[in-house]
């Protein structure tokens, strides 16, 4: 994956909380951002 200071490795085999950490804030990010979108869409209709 990569970020803004370069790439790291997703290596999560070992802690399963981190990785459920990391899921939770992934899955929250698209929920916000397709629920942006569509309140976009809305704002744009009227």
């Amino acid at each position: 994956m990569s970020k803004s200071r370069g790439t790291f490795k997703l290596d999560m085999a070992d802690d399963y909380q981190r990785y459920m950490t990391w899921a939770m804030t992934i899955n929250h990010m698209l929920i916000l951002f397709t629920s942006f979108t569509k309140y976009e869409l809305q704002f744009y209709r009227n």
